[in-house]
This record gives C-alpha cells, structure tokens and sequence, in this order.
C-alpha cells in the first residue's frame, strides 16, 4: 500500500491566517492612500475652483435676512474678525438702476423683477451707503457669522441664491469656524449717526440715511492694495451728471484709492470701463458697478482711471 502523506492542519491554519491578515493589511493601506488621494484632491479643488476668495484679503457679503433687514459681514483674516453691520429693512433707499426710492426690504424682491438677482442689492447698497459690496446672498447664509455648526452646514451645502461658489463657501465656512466668539462683531446702524427716525415717502415711520458714514464703519471697507500704495485714480465723467463722479469717488476713496483728478468732457453715451495699470486691483471695481474691464492703459501718471459716460449714469 502506498504510503499516506500526513498532514499538519494546525500549520495550514496558520498560513491561511497569516495570508489572511496580510490581505487585510494591503486593504488598509489602500485604503488609506485612497482617503490621502481623495482629501488631497479635495483641497486641489477647494484652492483652485475659488471664484472670488482667497482666505487672505478681507471679503465683505451683503445677506438677504427673511424679516427684510440686510446684513453686510466682513470677514476679516488679517485681524481674525467678523464683523456684521445690521441694516433695518424699513431704510428708505435709492435703488440702483434708476429705480426710484424704496425701502430697503424691497430691493430683493426688485431684483428678482429686474432679473438682477442680488446684484441690485449689493449695488444698491454700496451706491446707497457707500460700503462697497458685490457678494451677495439669501438668509441661509447668515450661518457664516452666527457662529453654529449647523448654520454653517446650511450656509455651505443648502440651496439659496448667492453668487458665491461652493468651494468660496466652504473657504468662508472654514475661515468662520476658527474665528471666536469674541472677535464677532455687531453693529446695529440704526444706533449710529448714520440713520435717523423719519417719516418716509410712504407716509410710514422708518429710517433715512443722514450725511456720512461714520469712519470706524467706513475702515472696515479699506483695501490695503489701494491704501498701501497710495492708489491715484482719475475719472473721466461724460455723463452730464453734475454729482455723480463725487459719489462714485467716495465710494473709490472709501476703498483706499484716491480720486486726484476729475475731467469733465461732452456727454457721451457710452457706459463705463476702467483702465488699471494692476488688472487685479481694477477688476475689484468693475465688480462693484455697471462696467467693463477696458485694455488700454490709464492716462498720464495715473494707477487707474473710470471713464463713465450717459449709459453708467442710467445704470448706477
């Protein structure tokens, strides 16, 4: 008879077992390179599909509140702050867009009409004010400076209208996490100089904006790439407008520039274009008005200069 071959099961057992937990070893590692490659991809992502913030300048956003008063934040990574500017609803304002005068609280619904959106909010608002601002967005966004975890999950992931990308929320959402309580900020306008109680076109009490914004509050808007180099502008005005270049200017000072020259020509009806020498820097004020960033070069010895014409004075 042929002889049997023993077998050791014991031996193979522990083969198996030790095959078994080297597979689920490599599982893991690939795991784990996965979650490495995915979270790094992420972040790719995040840094480079941001549309309008970087997490270093300051950003400001004009949020749409349910109960009509508008809130403009300021997220401020040089001082680690937010500061939130609470506007009552019942302002009277000059909407942008030659619209007329209503209350604040209409101008969304306004926008909606215009097919604007909340870009005649944030229009109206730095024309109106002088606080420079083209972020915009509804109520769902007040979770960026509330300072809860599930505000800020609905402000990043709810639908509402914003012109805010994903990958900007979640840099602001980010930002707005490691901010603490006592670096937020509120300052309710209706307790400043700025409003005063009146009786508006309506017959009904409410709020009407009293000569200059106050400058702790206007500081808040400055732009160090303006005011660090002593930016000059001119204006070019063709409008026929006899005020308008000033208020423009304001707002421009407001952000840092400053207005050295205004040159007064025949009305034209051309809109507005500016022309910088920084592109950056005059694409920041494209998106605060009606214009179009223009190819040539500012005249004379200027860093920027806004040529408007009869059709900006129409639009602003």
């Amino acid at each position: 008879m042929p002889a049997r071959r023993k077998i050791n099961s014991g031996k193979n057992n522990k083969r198996s077992l030790a095959r078994l937990a080297s597979g689920k070893k490599r599982s893991k590692i690939f795991i784990y390179l996965f979650l490495i490659i995915l979270t790094f991809s992420l972040f790719l992502f995040f840094v480079t599909s941001r549309k309008y913030w970087d997490g270093e300048e300051r950003l400001t956003l004009a949020v749409q509140k349910l109960d009509g008063d508008v809130n403009v934040v300021t997220f401020d990574p040089i001082t680690s702050e937010i500061i939130n500017i609470a506007i009552p609803g019942d302002v009277e304002v000059e909407v942008a867009n030659q619209l007329g005068v209503w209350k604040l609280k209409s101008v969304w619904d306004l926008g909606k009409q215009e097919e604007l959106e909340g870009t005649l909010l944030a229009r109206t608002v730095t024309k109106h004010f002088k606080f420079p601002v083209f972020l915009w967005a509804q109520s769902e966004a007040s979770g960026f400076y509330e300072g809860n975890v599930s505000g800020l999950f609905k402000a990043v992931f709810f639908p509402y209208s914003t012109n805010l990308n994903l990958a900007d929320r979640v840099s602001i959402s980010l930002f707005s996490l490691g901010v603490k309580n006592t670096k937020r900020f509120e300052i309710k306008l209706e307790e400043t100089s700025y409003l005063h109680k009146s009786v508006l076109a309506d017959g009904e009490e409410g709020w009407k904006v009293v000569g200059d914004a106050p400058q702790d509050i206007t500081s808040l808007f400055a732009d160090p790439a303006f005011s660090e180099k002593a930016y000059r502008v001119v204006i070019t005005d063709a409008t026929g407008k006899v005020t308008l270049a000033k208020d423009v200017g304001e707002i421009i000072e407001i952000l840092g520039g400053k207005i050295s020259s205004v040159n007064r020509q025949e009305v034209d009806p051309r809109g507005c274009e500016i022309r910088g020498k920084d592109k950056d820097i005059a694409l920041k004020v494209v998106r605060l008005f009606p214009c179009e960033l223009g190819s040539n070069e500012p005249q004379g010895n200027f860093d920027l200069e806004m040529v408007i014409g009869e059709g900006f004075a129409k639009s602003y």
